[in-house]
Parts: structure tokens; sequence; C-alpha cells
């Protein structure tokens, strides 16, 4: 019960956090959230294809810094990650079925969980200690479909550090 507490404060607390425009990171430094992506370099470009992107819902929550999207549809998808410089993965499947340091990912976290039930506490601070390291960034981010499990993610990732919920 307390892990679906924490989870929808998230949730309340991102959508809060979501209307106030440039906001500071936890590690310092500013986001960068509502900017339109470009493609310059140091910065995130979106993937071009539409609907049939090879990295689906890819989405910047905190430019040059933390990334989402859905599991990428093939190699190139992966490449191109790589290509805008993200150093870190987060996979939130229950599958773990990708060959991240091939691609040549330096940092990988696995923490499957399904979308109808939040991670373990403990699973959800080694995800705030990874996303939160400079020496890991930038950060990717990733479940099936880019939407809920990434999606509460982020709005964790948005909670001060020290908040606590009740």
């Amino acid at each position: 019960m307390r892990v679906r507490t924490v989870a929808l404060a998230a949730a309340v607390v991102a959508l809060a956090a979501a209307a106030h425009g440039n906001e500071r990171w936890p590690g310092g430094g500013e986001t960068h959230h509502d900017e339109e992506i470009v493609d310059d370099a140091g910065a995130f470009a979106r993937p071009r294809g539409g609907r049939h992107d090879p990295v689906p819902n890819f989405g910047v929550i905190w430019e040059r810094t933390l990334t989402r999207s859905g599991q990428p549809r093939s190699p190139e998808g992966w490449t191109w990650l790589r290509r805008q410089g993200v150093r870190s993965i987060v996979n939130f499947r229950t599958e773990n079925d990708v060959d991240y340091a091939g691609v040549g990912f330096e940092h990988v976290l696995w923490l499957p969980f399904k979308a109808s039930m939040p991670p373990k506490d403990a699973d959800a601070e080694r995800f705030l200690a990874l996303v939160r390291d400079p020496d890991n960034w930038p950060v990717h981010i990733h479940c099936k479909g880019g939407r809920d499990r990434t999606g509460l993610m982020a709005a964790l990732v948005r909670m001060p550090p020290a908040s606590t919920v009740r």
C-alpha cells in the first residue's frame, strides 16, 4: 500500500512540476523539459519516421540528462540512442533481452516491474541513485510502450530528493 501511495504522490508532484517551466535538476543545473527538441550538437534530436520511429514514444525529460521511450524496435533504435550520447539505460520491462553493452552503453540497470504494480521501494531507490548521479548522464529509461512505467518513474525522479510520503 505504501508503494502505491508513493507512486500516486510522484504522479501528482510531476504534474504540478510540469506546469512550472524550467526547474532545477536535483544534481544542479536547469531542466529544459518544455523546450523544443533541436537537431544540433550536444542536444537530443527527435528520431524521424513518425508512427514507425525506431524509438517509439521518445521524449526528453531533462535535456542532456534524462530521456524516455518504449522499447526500440530495431538495432537502429539502440544505435540512434547511443549516437545521441546516451550512456546509461534503465529497462523496466520484465524481459531483459538486449545486449546493451554490445551497443556501447556504459551503465545498465534492469528493474523489472509490471505496469499494474509499482516498483519495490529498494528498486526505486536504486533507480534514483543511478539517475541522480551525473557520471551516468545522459540516462535513457524504457519499458515496452514508453507510457505507463516510464511515466511513473519520470514522475518519481521529479520529486524532491528529501521528500517522503506516508
